[in-house]
This record gives C-alpha cells, sequence and structure tokens, in this order.
C-alpha cells in the first residue's frame, strides 16, 4: 500500500513540473522575433548618408585653442567612458542660437550622462569669438567635434577648427519658422501626416497589428528639396515598398538643407509601429470618433477599418473593369 501511495505522489509530481514548464516556455504573440525586410537599392542611401556624415564631421585639430579648453574641463574618468559604435565614430556638440546669439538648444551624441554633463558645461564656458561662425541664423544647428579615436581606437581630445552651420530643408507650410527645433518640428508633422494619408493602409495584415510590426524608414532629401534616396525596413514587404514608393513622392521642399550656405543633402529618420500609421490616418480618426464605445479594442477597431478599406477598393476595382 505504501508502495502504491508513493508511486501516486511521484506521478502527481512529475505532472505537475511538466505542466509548469509547458507555462514557463510559451512565448507571448507580441514578444515573438519576425525579421524586419529591407526594400533593395539601399546602396544610394548609403553612399549619400556617409556623405552628411563626412561633411558634418569636418577637420579637427590638437593644436587650437578649442581643443585647449575642453582638455581643461573634461575628466580623464569620462574620457575612457566613451564607446564607440559603428554608427557613432566622434563624439560632438550640437547647439542653437537665438537671434541674440544666445543658446536655445544644446545637446551631444554621447552616451554616457557624466561625459554629457561635462561636455555642456565645458561648452557654456567657451569664449564665443573662439567660434569660426561660417554663416549665422537662428534656424541653424551648429556642430562642435570635441572626441574621436586615435589611431589605437582610444578615446582622444581634439576638436573642430571650424564650425559646422546646419539647417533641415524648409517644407512650404513651416517657411514662418525660425529657429531649428521649429523647422525640424513642423517638418516632421508635415512629413507624418503626408505618409499617414498616402500610404497603402489595405497592404496591413492583421498580423502586423497582433505581433506589433514596425516600420523603420530613413530617408535622404537632396540639394533640390527633393527626396532623392530611402532605406526602409519592415516586417511587411508590401507595405514596405509602398512606403518607398510613397516617400519618393513628398513634394519638394521649398527651400534645401543648407551647410554654411550652401545646400546639401539631409538625413531624416521616422520609426513607428505600423498601428500607428493607422491611428494617425484622418479617414481612422473620424471612423474611430463613433465607434471607439462599441466595446472593442483599439486592436480590433484598427482591424476593422483595414477591412472597409479593403472592401471599398475591391468594390472600385469591380466598378472600372465595368461588372
Amino acid at each position: 500500500m505504501k508502495l502504491v501511495k508513493l508511486f501516486i505522489l511521484l506521478l502527481l509530481i512529475v505532472s505537475c513540473k511538466s505542466k509548469k514548464q509547458v507555462v514557463n516556455t510559451r512565448i507571448p504573440l507580441e514578444q515573438e522575433k519576425l525579421p524586419l525586410l529591407t526594400n533593395d537599392s539601399i546602396q544610394k542611401f548609403i553612399e549619400y548618408d556617409q556623405k552628411i556624415v563626412n561633411k558634418v564631421e569636418d577637420h579637427t585639430s590638437f593644436a587650437n585653442p578649442i581643443t585647449d579648453h575642453f582638455k581643461k574641463h573634461i575628466s580623464n574618468s569620462a574620457l575612457k567612458s566613451v564607446e564607440f559604435k559603428e554608427w557613432r565614430r566622434k563624439i560632438y556638440i550640437e547647439f542653437s542660437l537665438n537671434n541674440r546669439k544666445q543658446i536655445t538648444y544644446i545637446d551631444t551624441n554621447t552616451s554616457t550622462k557624466k561625459l554629457d554633463k561635462q561636455l555642456k558645461k565645458a561648452f557654456k564656458k567657451l569664449n564665443f569669438n573662439l567660434f569660426e561662425f561660417p554663416e549665422y541664423d537662428s534656424r541653424y544647428k551648429y556642430t562642435l567635434v570635441v572626441i574621436q579615436e586615435d589611431f589605437k581606437g582610444e578615446p582622444i581630445i581634439k576638436c573642430s577648427e571650424k564650425l559646422i552651420g546646419y539647417t533641415p530643408p524648409v517644407f512650404e507650410i513651416c517657411s514662418g519658422e525660425t529657429t531649428y527645433q521649429g523647422v525640424n518640428n513642423c517638418n516632421y508633422l508635415y512629413i507624418s501626416n503626408y505618409m499617414y494619408n498616402k500610404l497603402d493602409l489595405t497592404l496591413i495584415t492583421d498580423k502586423d497589428i497582433d505581433y506589433k510590426h514596425s516600420i523603420l524608414p530613413k530617408f535622404i532629401v537632396d540639394e533640390n528639396g527633393k527626396v532623392i534616396a530611402a532605406k526602409i525596413e519592415s516586417q511587411n514587404k508590401e507595405l514596405m515598398e509602398n512606403y518607398y514608393k510613397t516617400i519618393k513622392s513628398l513634394p519638394k521642399a521649398e527651400t534645401p538643407a543648407k551647410i554654411n550656405g550652401e545646400p546639401y543633402y539631409f538625413g531624416y529618420t521616422f520609426p513607428s509601429t505600423i498601428a500607428d500609421l493607422v491611428r494617425n490616418n484622418e479617414g481612422f480618426r473620424k471612423y474611430f470618433l463613433y465607434e471607439k464605445d462599441n466595446g472593442k479594442t483599439l486592436s480590433e477597431n484598427i482591424k476593422n477599418y483595414i477591412q472597409i478599406l479593403v472592401l471599398k477598393k475591391e468594390r472600385e476595382k469591380i466598378y472600372r473593369v465595368g461588372f
């Protein structure tokens, strides 16, 4: 009898363990990793993107008063904390000025808080008379390279001799903006709204919503204010191709980007979830205004709206062929 009880107890333990393992190994749908696809012909984007990086990161030297200044204010421990990445080979300060040449914006591209704080503090103590302003414009973002790699791959303080003044392209509705941040924010809203309402949302699938798929676009505006190249990543190939086609149709900027007063290329990055593309579409906003209290989740309403668009598209096809 004791042997029977012991056997039953062992069975229960094994059963509980196996059930526990099944629960623990289950992966939530939204956490499953699906491959990102990239549009064809991205070499053109890579070439123009590198041109921008090379142009902004102007020549530097050890023997200039700006390098001497930062050497006095950056600690060895903060300098050693720098970790160079493939996409971040130099550490620089970006800033903008108002019409009275007062700082209105300052930021760095370092990933460490200590170095960021020291760079900003040192910059604010810097004598502005040391700068050679290539051209003054309150819409410029100026870039000052401070730290880069030596031949051993170690971070060293080696600053720009001259500032690089960079202003974004200005699309027609943004012509009244007078600061770099104002122009950039206005451009962002203009381009975003254009894409939200020009994309073919019928290409979005239920899986895109369930799996929280993304669209990761990067694109270059050329010296004439026109989108010339793009790199688009997404799990949805058809939507990715449609995004590429749509961004290339973006109306030309009224004024191109400029570096030191000369027209030049400008790069944008607009990451988003596919669900957000639908949520910000004007048609969906009107639809959701009346449907938000229907007891369905936002995801369910997004799917329903896309299905309405698909049916409408099918009806238009039938009408065009004369049935």
